[in-house]
């Protein structure tokens, strides 16, 4: 590959090694903080946070889509919006600090309220136009966008070497906030990479808005991406809340995210093959399959207490994923104008965000009414009934 592909090699792995310091524990640190004086988990809050969290991206990510593809400034706004990222992580992390344990829960939530609405807002963002600038460089080198899992498996070696290393910290120290603290350290590292090369000039195009709005086929697949989103990112965020709720220890938890994208490494590198080979329906559909399967399998492990399991099972995860995440983004992608990239992956993000949302609303009130072995069941049956969708679109861009 060209060195153009430097610089999308490295935001990859960053903002993914961020991500997986902080979001795999998430749900486990608001467990441990946001409780009332009699011991009782405040589920309610934690359900209101994830759908802060999820849901205040909605208004920044498609501006900052359009602002990126109108004045060709992606690095600039990737810099900037890494600080208040940061920031926010930082600021989640003080009421776990020992010292802080005086606050009552109202103050705790307020600390971390305010570093969900920074994250929220500044985070979501991030993602589509990293993956746009990715999809960019590879149409200027090769006039297409198939070897994106190339450059997004640096993301994924990221993510695993973070997962390891922060649940083998917090097992050892016994300090949920530190996972915060990498996460802010990371994403302020983020920013200065961004900015370190970001565009000199402002180039200003226009927005094709005709092609998107003509698009039904892209409409269709965002009501699909919706449901799926829902039910898929409720069952992760929340999979350390159900761990935790077995007894599974920090380690394990950390070890099992990070050990489960060991198999996005080769479906991402050779995607092209695959893609050729299957389409991003095939892919998608594939990788919906196998994630409500692992679901499954999760009750199943909950029921008889082989808690070692987690590690093969959540596998299952790193394939399902990275086999539905390279079949929609290139679909996304060969749907977009070419003036709209940036614009066509913020709206897939911002879709996505709005099922993350609801899900967490849709979580709380499952856990708090049923428990949180009921939640990934459900979530299992949404990632098969949403399916049929995907069947529905008919589209060459689907197919192999």
């Amino acid at each position: 590959m060209p060195r153009t592909t430097k610089r999308p090699k490295v935001f990859q792995f960053t903002f993914f090694a961020a991500f997986g310091a902080g979001v795999p524990f998430m749900t486990v640190y608001y467990k441990h903080i946001l409780v009332k004086g009699n011991g009782e988990v405040a589920d309610y809050l934690i359900g209101a946070l994830i759908f802060l969290y999820s849901s205040l991206g909605i208004l920044a990510t498609p501006i900052s889509g359009v602002l990126s593809d109108r004045f060709n400034i992606r690095s600039k706004i990737l810099g900037l919006f890494s600080f208040p990222v940061a920031v926010g992580g930082f600021l989640t992390a003080l009421p776990g600090i020992s010292r802080m344990n005086y606050l009552s829960l109202e103050m705790r939530f307020l600390f971390v309220l305010g570093g969900v609405i920074l994250i929220g807002l500044f985070m979501r963002p991030l993602m589509p136009i990293i993956d746009s600038e990715t999809l960019i460089v590879l149409h200027r080198e090769y006039g297409e966008a198939l070897l994106y899992g190339r450059i997004r498996v640096f993301g994924s070696i990221g993510w695993i070497v973070s997962t390891v290393i922060t649940g083998y910290v917090l097992y050892r120290a016994q300090m949920l906030f530190i996972s915060f603290l990498l996460f802010g350290g990371l994403f302020l590292v983020l920013g200065l990479l961004a900015l370190g090369g970001a565009e000199a000039t402002i180039e200003k195009k226009r927005i094709p808005w005709e092609h998107l709005r003509g698009d039904e086929t892209f409409r269709t697949f965002m009501l699909f991406i919706f449901l799926n989103s829902l039910a898929l990112t409720s069952a992760f965020n929340f999979t350390g809340y159900f761990m935790d709720d077995i007894g599974v220890n920090y380690f394990i938890i950390g070890a099992s995210f990070g050990l489960s994208a060991v198999p996005e490494l080769p479906i991402m590198y050779f995607s092209e093959r695959i893609l050729k080979k299957l389409g991003s329906k095939k892919m998608i559909i594939s990788g919906s399959v196998i994630e409500s399967v692992k679901l499954l399998i999760f009750i199943l492990i909950a029921l008889h207490g082989k808690n070692w399991l987690f590690f093969p099972v959540q596998l299952l995860h790193g394939v399902a994923y990275s086999m539905q995440y390279c079949g929609m983004v290139n679909f996304t992608d060969s749907l977009a104008h070419p003036d709209m990239r940036t614009t066509y992956q913020s709206i897939f993000h911002l879709t996505w965000s709005l099922g993350a949302a609801l899900g967490g609303l849709w979580a709380s009130f499952i856990i708090k009414n049923l428990g949180s072995i009921w939640l990934i069941g459900l979530d299992s049956a949404v990632l098969l009934l949403c399916i049929p969708i995907i069947l529905f679109i008919k589209s060459k861009y689907l197919q192999a």
